[in-house]
């Protein structure tokens, strides 16, 4: 296709490719060629083309010089003609810019960027085109479903741009921020220019031009915003619900699985955030690849930076051989990063480095390694509010936040209760037996208000099988939690049902209370501090 090379004070920059008609040049960042200057007016003039002949038509106040002549009419370009626009020279040439066009996959099946807004319940695609054309060279029409986007001289990038010497290795990224798409300079040697002026980063608009090198990149964003319906199945993955919350997710979980969009589970302890990262995961493309679990609040101090970016022999007192880190293990699948609030700023930035770059390097080591991983990160914690507080990075917060999926506590889900009774009483239930509860027992899981969540739930019943027996689980078998009785302890009806409880456990082991302790599930303290409360002596439990 034709094209314009354009140069200023001198200096060749970069090939416009003529793809489309009209085509506007001038100051304002809306046009499909911005140039800067205060020469150059807003909208300065346009080239059209009429399927015979290109165009040119002066709109400016400055005036468009051809040829070196000021332009007083609209005149039919020639190749090799001359058009001055303040500082900048656009040399046209009728010839064909050699393409090619390539759908960007980088090594797997392409996926879309996504964004999921929780309060509108809507899910926006973005798909991103790129027409990349240097001073020399083939130019290239590029197709990207994914962020973040690199531009680099080296291999691995998402675009590759090999022909020009002015390129840096990784020259600059796209990302997404709170404002947008962002386009940032990552440290090149010849810097990224937006509008003929250097940038260390710039939000991006949906249409628009940048520079690295010599190479001049034209870019739009094409989006879709859909409303995600929610789900009719009342099971995804391990996780239940009949609820509309949880059916909600299993909607997003269906939509974005087959994605690499980073997913931020938030929710209280309990809720099953860890049963969600491995639903998306399994409905992945990344299924058969490993999933790679992390608790970042489990871990010491001094150990956590071993454990997340691995280590060389020798690095530190006791290091006697390599470890591969989390990012490595994961390789090809999905990493996911439990309690990521608990993670220390020095970590964060780290963290926010392996995104960026896909590259890890081992505590002692030299080397950078590139990891390809798909990151699902979870918090009990408000991430905003620590940003503000300044416990964790905004970038980092802006980094996860792409899709958001929220796990209401179990207490706000009052249909999923009965689900789960049913599902885990048959789960648990020893070999051959069929596990059966009583409806005042079933009643009494009903009214209970969960402070624990789901796996408050689970080891309630578990407890209660093993004190029933082969028998229906009967109110007196249900011994809740006693640090989160959230207030139902009061409830004469359940502190009777306790009563009877440490009073049959204590008779079945003969006023021993460490094995009373261990049959009820509680710790030894727990039970003398609850024996207290209702009276109760080992030597004479009734």
């Amino acid at each position: 296709m034709p094209f314009l090379t354009v140069s200023r004070r001198g200096e060749s920059l970069f090939r416009y490719p003529l793809s489309k008609s009209p085509i506007t040049i001038g100051r304002e960042i809306a046009c499909d060629l911005p140039l800067s200057g205060d020469a150059v007016s807003r909208a300065h003039c346009i080239l059209e083309w009429n399927g015979k002949t290109r165009l040119l038509v002066d709109k400016s106040r400055n005036g468009t010089f051809l040829n070196d002549a000021r332009m007083v009419a609209p005149t039919v370009l020639k190749s090799s003609d001359v058009v001055q626009i303040g500082e900048w020279t656009l040399e046209y040439c009728a010839e064909e810019l050699p393409i090619t066009t390539e759908t960007v996959e980088n090594d797997r099946q392409p996926t879309l960027v996504l964004k999921y807004d929780p309060a509108e319940k809507t899910l926006t695609t973005e798909t991103l085109h790129f027409c990349i054309t240097p001073v020399k060279g083939t130019g290239q029409e590029r197709t990207i479903r994914r962020l973040p986007v690199t531009l680099g001289g080296a291999a691995g990038n998402d675009i590759v741009v090999s022909e020009d010497p002015y390129v840096s290795r990784t020259h600059c990224v796209i990302e997404q921020s709170p404002a947008g798409l962002l386009l940032r300079d990552t440290g090149s040697r010849n810097a990224t220019w937006w509008q003929g002026a250097k940038i260390a980063s710039q939000v991006l608009p949906p249409a628009g031009a940048f520079v690295i090198g010599k190479t001049h990149v034209s870019y739009r964003i094409e989006e879709r915003v859909e409303t995600v319906a929610p789900s009719r199945r009342r099971r995804c993955g391990e996780l239940l619900g009949a609820s509309r919350a949880l059916q909600e997710i299993f909607a997003l979980i269906e939509r974005v699985a087959p994605s690499d969009a980073t997913v931020l589970i938030q929710g209280e302890s309990g809720t099953g955030k860890e049963l969600c990262a491995r639903a998306i995961h399994a409905a992945s493309l990344r299924a058969n690849r490993p999933f790679v679990a992390i608790n970042c609040g489990a871990l010491p101090a001094n150990i956590v930076e071993s454990e997340l970016f691995g280590h060389e022999r020798g690095a530190f007192t006791g290091a006697t051989s390599q470890h591969r880190g989390v990012f490595e293990q994961a390789h090809g699948g999905t990493l996911f990063l439990d309690e990521i609030g608990e993670m220390s700023i020095e970590l964060q930035t780290r963290l926010l480095r392996v995104l960026e770059t896909r590259t890890v390097r081992r505590v002692g080591g030299t080397a950078e390694i590139n990891v390809d991983c798909r990151l699902v990160a979870a918090t009990h914690q408000e991430l905003r509010a620590l940003v503000t507080e300044g416990r964790f990075r905004e970038d980092l917060y802006y980094r996860l936040y792409v899709v958001p999926i929220v796990i209401p506590p179990l207490k706000e889900r009052s249909e999923d209760v009965e689900l789960m009774i049913d599902h885990y009483l048959q789960a648990l239930a020893p070999k051959g037996q069929r596990a059966v509860c009583s409806p005042a027992a079933r009643e009494a899981l009903r009214r209970y208000r969960w402070p624990g969540n789901v796996r408050e739930l689970r080891n309630t019943l578990q407890r209660a099988l093993l004190l029933a027996g082969p028998g229906p689980v009967q109110p007196e078998h249900l011994i809740f939690a006693p640090a989160t009785m959230d207030g139902l302890a009061e409830d004469p009806s359940l502190n009777a049902q306790e009563r009877r409880a440490i009073v049959t456990a204590l008779a079945d082991h003969k006023g021993n209370c460490t094995q009373a302790a261990k049959q009820l599930g509680i710790a030894r303290t727990t039970l003398s501090a609850k024996m207290k409360k209702y009276g109760i002596s080992a030597q004479s439990p009734a």
